[in-house]
């Protein structure tokens, strides 16, 4: 009974935790997208009519869009940081035919700041107050590299990132809100969404994930020895590991369930995965290869729709309802569970 109830103190906690990020970046939002407008009908009196293009794009805008270039000297380079405000933004390994560089497009031409600092390479795309912050608002940038780094490190604030096909020693990557997607990263990966959606696939190496609300998939195609983990607030945590792994599993869920279909080695095992959710369900199966395909391309950022800020305002009342007591810690997850089409969850089966 005991362990019980830290349990659902911890899962309270943790949905606090998620409430209180959420309303934090509910304020920010207002507050910027106040300020912005304030500036915008400023601007708007002394604005002449017609889009400026900047004489530096690569090509002439396209429906209304800007596009700018920076190429990148990668010679002696080992560590790569790139940070961005707002909007879309990918770090792929560059194709047959291309050099490394940096592509940036927005409805007012993006800055672009690069520094060289040692054997570390600074890659800045700031946020231009023409643009309104949302999430997923902001320039659509891409930035092309070369394999055999030591380390690469990507801040996205709001919107949508994508890494794809790097190698390096250690890799780390951060969104503040949005979706966080990783396809054949090969390295030691350290990842972060504050609130939103990760999508880790075909992943060699170790790992270490963390979302403060939403889901997490990671896929592991390649497990080496050490220990993984993957930690959610509210939300739901699926692994999948190659078959014939010999690892040693660690799973438990606050309030919700933990499916497991993997077998699991003993506590000797070189290889731990340690997977929890204080709100929700953890999954461990068995991974399938040809059900993870390489992404074709990756969707133009859309803003959110009334449905998913509604799910989102329904979740947190059924939060603060748990929080004051008018309802069991059984009927919170059952709600929620049910917001997401997912059913009515059964009673605690972490493990």
């Amino acid at each position: 009974m005991a362990d019980w109830r830290e349990d659902v103190d911890r899962a309270r906690e943790e949905a606090r935790r998620a409430r209180e990020e959420a309303n934090r970046l509910r304020r920010e939002a207002r507050d910027l997208a106040r300020n912005l407008a304030r500036e915008a009908r400023h601007a708007s009196r002394g604005r002449g009519p017609g889009i400026s293009w900047n004489p530096l794009a690569s090509e002439p805008p396209e429906s209304g869009e800007i596009r700018v270039e920076e190429p990148l000297a990668l010679d002696g380079v080992r560590s790569v940081d790139v940070a961005q405000g707002a909007g879309k933004l990918t770090v792929r390994v560059c194709a047959d035919g291309e050099d490394p560089r940096v592509v940036s497009s927005g409805r007012a031409a993006p800055r672009i700041e690069i520094q060289h600092d040692g054997d570390r390479l600074r890659i800045n795309v700031p946020q231009n107050k023409a643009w309104i912050l949302r999430r997923r608002s902001g320039p659509t940038t891409e930035v092309r590299l070369l394999p055999g780094l030591a380390s690469l490190r990507v801040n996205l604030g709001y919107g949508d990132l994508s890494v794809r096909s790097l190698a390096a020693e250690a890799v780390k990557l951060d969104a503040g809100a949005g979706t966080l997607s990783a396809f054949a990263v090969v390295g030691d990966l350290r990842a972060n969404v504050g609130a939103g959606k990760m999508t880790i696939t075909a992943h060699e190496g170790l790992a270490s994930v963390n979302v403060g609300t939403g889901d997490v998939q990671l896929d592991i195609a390649r497990v080496v020895d050490g220990e993984y983990k993957v930690d959610v607030g509210m939300g739901r945590v699926e692994v999948r590991l190659p078959a014939g792994t010999r690892i040693h599993l660690e799973t438990s869920s606050g309030i919700g369930k933990s499916t497991i279909s993997f077998p699991s080695a003993g506590e000797g095992a070189a290889t731990v995965l340690k997977a929890s959710a204080g709100i929700g369900e953890v999954s461990v199966k068995e991974r399938s290869p040809e059900a993870a395909p390489p992404p074709q391309a990756t969707p133009k950022p859309q803003r959110p729709g009334m449905s998913v800020n509604r799910h989102e305002a329904e979740e947190l009342r059924i939060l603060q309802m748990l929080e004051q007591g008018k309802i069991s810690s059984q009927d919170a997850a059952d709600l929620i569970a049910a917001l997401r089409g997912a059913g009515p969850l059964p009673g605690n089966g972490g493990s």
